[in-house]
């Protein structure tokens, strides 16, 4: 995103510790060469308990670069039935 040559109408610059509604899922990946896996549990912890972080175990930028039944079923969980991971969750592709 730093390289495009489109620049975007509106940027979000905070404040990250507001309140949701309900928690956000924040998926990393362990071997991620563009996002840090650390940068996405910061996130968690700058949301201020409303984001929970998933650690996903695997390479490639995104969690679907490598995939992971664990992972698949955690966000199928998170976005039809509203469940949300423990904290400390971790998945492993498979």
């Amino acid at each position: 995103c730093l390289f495009w040559s489109v620049k975007p109408n509106e940027v979000f610059r905070g404040p990250w510790n507001h309140v949701t509604k309900n928690k956000v899922l924040i998926i990393g990946t362990s071997l991620d060469p563009v996002t840090p896996v650390e940068s996405a549990a910061a996130l968690e912890t700058l949301m201020e308990g409303s984001g929970v972080f998933l650690r996903h175990e695997g390479h490639g930028h995104g969690s679907l670069r490598q995939p992971s039944l664990c992972t698949i079923k955690t966000v199928q969980d998170y976005m039809v039935r509203g469940v949300v991971p423990k904290k400390g969750s971790v998945c492993t592709a498979d």
